[in-house]
């Protein structure tokens, strides 16, 4: 029997995403991107519109049971079920897409930007860039795919993914960037530079500021 070739897997790893406002951001950030890629996303189940709503309501049910009232707390957490629930269709969406892609490394690109985290044939595996929340507020760790023994990495960011600014070249595949006001939503791209030539510009990842 025929089978068919394996893809990349977006899934969402909760250990990293504890805290309940790490994890609102986090979706808000892959919602975004599932709409930035309405060509390929093109009917989202479930809807958008239906996903927003829901991480609001918890969002909105966080802040009461910040404040201790009678079964707050609970409501917060049949809040964030609904919202985890959702996780596990758009993991699923990106999967489907992922299927139709002609190569493996557009699948992990696109994966890797949407906020998802990525699982390649059961193992996870590096994208050639990464944006991830710093440990101080409002900085962002940025790690590529090393493309060389001997290499320079050159970073940009940018606010709206076309108009790009520089950041500090470095020889390492990884920097952190910072700088940023919460909730910005903001791009990032990064390329090799080895002793023959300029690599190209890695797929953009974004990110939004905590």
């Amino acid at each position: 029997m025929a089978k068919n070739p394996k893809r990349p897997l977006a899934v969402f790893l909760l250990s990293k995403y504890r805290r309940i406002g790490s994890f609102i951001l986090r979706m808000r950030t892959i919602v975004l991107n599932i709409t930035n890629n309405a060509a390929i996303f093109v009917t989202p189940s479930p809807a958008l519109v239906d996903v927003t709503k829901n991480i609001d309501d918890l969002e909105e049910a966080e802040a009461i049971a910040g404040t201790r009232v009678a079964g707050s707390v609970a409501t917060r957490d049949l809040a964030y079920a609904t919202v985890l629930e959702d996780t596990t269709w758009l993991a699923g969406l990106r999967a489907n897409a992922c299927r139709q892609l002609p190569d493996e490394e557009t699948a992990i690109s696109i994966i890797e930007s949407s906020g998802f985290d990525l699982r390649n044939h059961g193992v996870r595996v590096k994208a050639p860039l990464s944006a991830t929340p710093g440990t101080e507020s409002q900085t962002i760790n940025l790690v590529a795919k090393a493309v060389d023994k001997r290499a320079s990495y050159q970073w940009q960011h940018s606010a709206d993914g076309i108009v790009w600014h520089d950041l500090p070249v470095t020889l390492q595949a990884k920097t952190i960037a910072g700088g940023f006001t919460p909730t910005q939503k903001v791009f990032f791209r990064v390329r090799g530079i080895i002793k023959d030539a300029t690599l190209p510009w890695t797929p953009t990842v974004s990110v939004i500021i905590q």
